[in-house]
């Protein structure tokens, strides 16, 4: 981990009210059934088997699901290399299409690509974030930087209790 990014999480982490106040919250529109969600991998690799049960989760659900070709790309311990994973959760905020943004897994690997997203284009696009564990750092820097609402809890156990109940 740089020192650049070290800084970074913990500037995510300190609070103070001036800053606060500074930020408006912006709430992201709800995600209706028919909505598109976009799978992301920002943190640790995601396997076929849990991207297509993801999909078939959400699609059951009624959503529309999004995912990149190389979502499913690993760099060691990563879902592909800082630059892949960046660029991917820079382009579900950016694509008009897309309507919630849900990382798949937690692990290790976020906080590595905070310095990386475009916090305007987050702040223009407000989209439903869903997650919890490695997200952690998500949420906090889109908070923090963006002022947006996420959602920390887990996404995919939530999707298949919503399909049982159903």
């Amino acid at each position: 981990m740089s020192c650049k990014t070290a800084m970074f999480v913990i500037s995510c982490l300190t609070f103070d009210a001036t800053t606060f106040a500074q930020t408006s919250l912006v709430w992201p529109p709800p995600l209706p059934p028919g909505a598109t969600i976009q799978l992301v991998a920002p943190s640790g690799p995601v396997g076929a088997s849990q991207l297509k049960k993801a999909a078939q989760q959400l699609e059951a659900l009624g959503y529309k699901v999004k995912m990149r070709d190389d979502v499913d790309a690993r760099h060691g311990y990563l879902a592909g290399a800082d630059q892949r994973r960046a660029a991917e959760f820079n382009e579900a905020f950016s694509d008009p299409e897309v309507d919630g943004v849900f990382p798949l897994h937690g692990g290790y690997g976020a906080m590595r690509i905070l310095d990386a997203i475009d916090y305007d284009a987050v702040r223009k696009n407000p989209k439903v974030v869903v997650g919890f564990s490695d997200t952690t750092a998500l949420h906090l820097a889109l908070n923090r930087h963006a002022g947006l609402v996420t959602l920390h809890s887990p996404a995919r156990p939530a999707a298949r209790t919503a399909r049982r109940a159903a």
